[in-house]
């Protein structure tokens, strides 16, 4: 049977000598494996020229166990993400993030398009890596089910106030009051301490539209960066690779 879809290239491997298996990040599928046969083999063969990160419109023919290319049209190659190292790195981490997070055909065109417009900004650069790093994690991991609640205090439900502390564990605010009235060290946990102007842009990342979500600045990008990268890290109980390396190239 054959069927068509898009998709982003999230990494491939070789099989045997000859073929090449591509995970893709499909509009209608979820995570897909697609094979391309004979691509270290036959000269002129269109598949041989399939890049990571790449978007394409695919034709796939099933197989008994997986998917296999037979046609291929590239949309956007997103080049210029290869010029740094750096940020060859952190999309990478994006692809690894997005592979660990994403269940087969589960918010597949969600995932699909978060990940293209972050794409989109690092390969035009007209926002800070740091800061699409932040929203990327905040964004796909609150649509992979673990979206912290951020709307305000979880003991009085107050919604505006400095220096809430943000439990990464919990997923949750606490204003200074209630952090106050915690019995003991061991209930006050791991919390990082919020200003207000960073509460508003984790607040824009999580409940804003698609449409308006990369439509933000941040000052403090570091803190911004120290909250998602932790809270991605602590919910998911994984190390990844790509962002150890970019971590190692920004230092």
């Amino acid at each position: 049977m054959i069927v068509k879809t898009m998709g982003v290239i999230l990494k491939h491997r070789n099989l045997g000598e000859s073929d090449r298996v591509f995970t893709i990040m499909s509009e209608d599928y979820g995570i897909i494996e697609a094979v391309a046969n004979n691509v270290n083999r036959l000269k002129n063969n269109p598949n041989a020229s399939i890049i990571q990160f790449g978007y394409y419109e695919l034709e796939l023919y099933t197989g008994k166990e997986r998917y296999f290319i037979k046609t291929v049209r590239l949309i956007e190659g997103f080049t210029n993400l290869y010029e740094d190292l750096s940020v060859v790195a952190l999309a990478g981490y994006f692809c690894e993030l997005t592979l660990m997070l994403t269940v087969p055909a589960q918010n597949a065109k969600e995932y699909l398009r978060l990940l293209l417009n972050t794409f989109h900004f690092l390969h035009t650069q007209k926002k800070p890596p740091e800061l699409l790093k932040s929203i990327f994690e905040l964004r796909t991991i609150s649509i992979g089910g673990f979206q912290p609640n951020l709307v305000g205090c979880a003991k009085c439900h107050i919604y505006e106030n400095e220096n809430f502390r943000f439990y990464p564990i919990e997923a949750s605010l606490l204003c200074p009051e209630c952090y106050n009235l915690l019995d003991n060290k061991k209930d006050k946990g791991i919390f990082v301490t919020l200003t207000m102007s960073t509460l508003i842009t984790l607040r824009h990342i999580l409940y804003s539209e698609l449409e308006k979500l990369f439509s933000i600045s941040m000052a403090d990008i570091n803190l911004l960066n120290k909250i998602t990268e932790q809270y991605v890290l602590l919910q998911t109980g994984q190390e990844y690779n790509s962002l150890n390396m970019y971590n190692q190239f920004k230092k």
